[in-house]
């Protein structure tokens, strides 16, 4: 049996528009995602808020405040609570269930707000890139997970175009080895 989101993702409005609602998200996602590093690393200067563990914990702080009015409002404008994460049934439980990922996710992004302080935006967008490769690998390494033939032909693609990249930026490298841990771990 699906859960209330499923079922009313499938069942609403034409196939059409669940496609313009996904490309819609999709492209919102990339383009956040691009300038949500640009935003930091010109944030993270001395006149403005140089603490970037502080800003990556403002950041999630005030994102789970506003998603949770959102939710509440919603919830409460439609008069049904029967699956609001917030005013609905086993509140603690859902709070247990995405406590831990969401502390390590926390833990992730300041890391990563560190490491764009350490080092310069290229050296740190291209450290990375190799994110998909270490998720990968510790996916191998701690739940035994494989990846299909189209999965490694799209890792090898990323591995070629973090190579490529590395090629011409690497020249200009003049971070500590501290700085580039620091990324490489984020």
């Amino acid at each position: 049996m699906c859960g209330p989101m499923v079922d009313r993702a499938t069942s609403s409005g034409s196939g059409n528009s669940y496609l313009i609602r996904v490309v819609a998200s999709t492209l919102a996602y990339w383009f956040f995602v691009s300038l949500i590093p640009i935003y930091n690393k010109h944030y993270f200067q001395k006149e403005f808020f140089p603490k970037p563990v502080a800003t990556a914990g403002i950041q999630l702080g005030l994102v789970s405040v506003a998603l949770t009015i959102i939710s509440t409002l919603r919830h409460s404008l439609r008069g049904s609570n029967s699956d609001s994460w917030v005013l609905g049934p086993h509140f603690l439980w859902k709070v247990k269930a995405v406590l831990p990922i969401g502390f390590l996710f926390g833990l992730k992004y300041g890391i990563t707000n560190l490491g764009l302080k350490l080092v310069p935006a290229p050296i740190h967008l291209l450290l990375q890139s190799t994110d998909l490769i270490w998720t990968l690998l510790w996916a191998w390494l701690i739940n035994g997970e494989t990846v299909s033939r189209t999965g490694l032909f799209c890792l090898l693609g990323c591995i070629l175009g973090t190579a490529i990249l590395a090629l011409e930026v690497w020249t200009n490298v003049s971070a500590p080895v501290m700085a580039i841990v620091v990324n490489l771990v984020s």
